[in-house]
């Protein structure tokens, strides 16, 4: 069982990344970065710890909500412009770190969505 893996700088596609979650199941680190994936793709494992999907086109976070066990998330230079927003704790807030979910990924520690063209966040706070 493989735990981590990285396809960085492979020119992989959204449909390209099909495959890479038939073969690596039970993944719990994953690097896709600086690929041409437009949409956060489906199939990724629910055991998922750590996800790179920085330098890429992706311009919508749906997608993310399943992955329940998700820390650690890199969004970094994509084509996001809209970001919803769960604080769920009031310890640490800043832009690169805290307690934070989006959708369901309540568990969320480490979230990077720097340079992206956000413009609309929308956000519930839920001490």
């Amino acid at each position: 069982m493989m735990s981590q893996a990285s396809f960085s700088h492979k020119s992989l596609r959204t449909e390209d990344t099909e495959n890479i979650f038939i073969v690596y199941k039970d993944i719990v680190a994953l690097n896709l970065s600086f690929n041409a994936i437009n949409i956060i793709p489906r199939g990724i494992s629910l055991n998922i710890k750590a996800l790179n999907l920085s330098h890429n086109s992706i311009s919508s976070l749906d997608g993310l909500d399943s992955l329940t066990n998700l820390l650690e998330l890199h969004l970094q230079n994509n084509k996001i412009s809209r970001y919803k927003l769960n604080i769920i704790s009031t310890e640490l807030i800043t832009a690169r770190h805290s307690s934070w979910g989006i959708g369901l990924a309540t568990n969320l520690e480490y979230l990077d969505i720097s340079c992206n063209k956000i413009r609309i966040i929308e956000g519930k706070f839920l001490e």
